[in-house]
């Protein structure tokens, strides 16, 4: 267990995350025994949902203050949250198992400890990253064949807000590597016709899935733009954004990277656009490697539906 704390550590804080999407209270139903994980008012809305006391585990004891905060003193003297601070990483299995676990931190990948907190048919709703995204995806096992499968419930642009310290589920470095050169005034690369800023998540998340290499830079001398999808190598980024693709410089690298993008962007528009929502994917964990590893989200479809209880 010594290597658990590199799970855990200030540096591996991910980008914040925007709250949970609208569909989100249709998944959490009256009767579910339901877990709340991470920073946020989540847990309060929760207590409408299932008509009764919702278990919530945070990072520190600020964080349980501000979740007894939400309730307001009728609902912390009626003690609709259970809540305490603790390692997100461990769940609580005391008070489980659990008809749903609703994770509001963003994370690489789903603790195998909460996984194994489940009731039969139980599942996990959370934010999980991909190439700088956070898409929230609601997992659970597959019944035509025992395996761990999610589909993606929503998605949002990256906040541009500081990381948060602490607590947060990071088994790799997070996105944001930091800022890039800032691109010439110029835009190049053709883009699907018509495509508005709505779209931009539904590209940003296709470009992600296909090629494992693009994530969320912070241009320097570009502060308005916030987060924006790039590929980026040694000192040479190209940024995809909803008016073009805008490359740092003229070299023959990034000439190669701009290609790549415009490639991606004119496969999106030929796919007919999908939407964040068509996508599913498998989560994998390797016990053998590494038995506190995050079972991490891989064979992204469009094809394969995935088969959950709810």
């Amino acid at each position: 267990m010594d290597n658990l704390p590199a799970l855990r550590a200030p540096e591996r804080s991910a980008p914040p995350v925007a709250g949970p999407p609208p569909v989100l209270a249709g998944l959490v139903r009256p009767g579910d025994w339901a877990l709340q994980v991470g920073p946020g008012p989540v847990a309060a809305q929760m207590v409408r949902w299932t008509g009764h006391t919702v278990v919530s585990l945070q990072s520190t004891t600020a964080e349980v203050e501000d979740v007894r905060a939400a309730l307001g003193p009728a609902g912390r003297n009626a003690g609709l949250v259970d809540v305490e601070a603790g390692d997100l990483y461990d769940g609580r299995p005391g008070a489980g198992p659990y008809d749903v676990i609703v994770v509001t931190t963003a994370v690489t990948g789903l603790s195998p400890r909460w996984i194994d907190q489940l009731k039969p048919g139980g599942v996990i709703i959370a934010p999980v990253a991909l190439g700088g995204l956070h898409p929230w995806i609601v997992a659970g096992r597959d019944p035509r064949d025992g395996l761990l499968c999610g589909r993606v419930i929503g998605c949002d642009l990256p906040a541009a807000a500081p990381p948060r310290a602490g607590g947060i589920l990071y088994s790799q470095p997070p996105a944001l590597p930091g800022a890039r050169p800032a691109p010439e005034l110029r835009r190049t690369g053709p883009l699907p016709r018509r495509m508005t800023v709505d779209q931009y998540p539904a590209l940003w998340m296709f470009a992600a899935v296909s090629d494992d290499m693009i994530t969320a830079v912070v241009p320097d001398g570009m502060p308005t733009w916030g987060p924006t999808c790039a590929l980026t190598t040694g000192d040479s980024a190209v940024y995809l954004r909803p008016d073009g693709i805008w490359p740092s410089d003229a070299n023959p690298a990034t000439d190669t990277l701009t290609h790549c993008l415009a490639e991606l962007s004119l496969e999106w528009g030929g796919r007919f656009r999908p939407e964040v929502t068509d996508w599913t994917c498998r989560f994998v964990q390797h016990p053998d490697e590494d038995p506190v590893s995050l079972a991490t989200p891989t064979g992204w479809s469009m094809a394969r539906p995935a088969i959950l209880p709810r």
